[in-house]
């Protein structure tokens, strides 16, 4: 495993978690299937950025912006 992708992973799962949100929800907002965002948190796979980007937007709220 690639240190970068699971700290990337790991970050992702923290604002997720911050946010309140399952993966399930998380999936729902961004478009991006659970088993896909499961191995990106696991730090599994090399995500895009365009896929980055579709995950950090279903990470926002209206209160707060843009991430």
């Amino acid at each position: 495993m690639n240190d970068d992708l699971v700290r990337i992973g790991r970050i992702l799962r923290r604002r997720r978690q911050a946010a309140g949100l399952t993966q399930r929800q998380l999936g729902s907002r961004s478009g991006i299937a659970v088993p896909q965002l499961s191995r990106i948190e696991n730090g599994l796979v090399d995500a895009r950025i365009s896929t980055l980007l579709r995950i950090l937007a279903g990470l926002e709220t209206p209160e707060q912006g843009r991430i």
